[in-house]
């Protein structure tokens, strides 16, 4: 988690500290990482620039993201897109489901679903370990 907050400030600072003749390649660079992030199943780098691009500070900068070509403009939305926490996070488990293994999942999204398994589940049923929670739990994380 801390490499990912890394990540994420570095990406934002990156943008905003160099030259604003160099801004528009810099942040064309970061897209293009992200969508290399994306063809390599690295889906925390990819959350990471993409939060970091998607900051306050960088997105305000409008007539910067005017000179960004509209397919990099368009490719980032579909990033952004894959964050929207609607429906319990529908898109992001789309693309996981398409995905093949092995791909590096967004670690904040699996904890909150093992946190929200191990607290909506009683560890002990009818004076028995519930072993089933155990397993799901177990399962769950494997196929992150």
């Amino acid at each position: 988690m801390r490499r990912f907050n890394e990540v994420q400030c570095w990406v934002t600072t990156e943008v905003l500290l160099s030259l604003p003749a160099k801004r528009i390649n810099t942040l064309k660079k970061f897209i293009k990482i992200a969508i290399h992030a994306k063809e390599n199943r690295d889906l925390m780098s990819l959350f990471a620039i993409t939060l970091g691009l998607s900051n306050i500070a960088v997105s305000r900068l409008s007539s910067l993201w005017e000179k960004i070509p509209t397919k990099l403009r368009r490719q980032f939305a579909e990033f952004e897109s894959l964050l929207d926490p609607s429906r319990n996070h529908r898109s992001y488990r789309a693309l996981v489901a398409k995905l093949k293994a092995p791909c590096i999942s967004f670690i904040p999204l699996l904890l909150k679903d093992l946190t929200f398994i191990h607290e909506g589940n009683k560890t002990n049923y009818n004076g028995l370990v519930n072993f089933e929670k155990m397993v799901y739990h177990f399962e769950k994380f494997l196929q992150s």
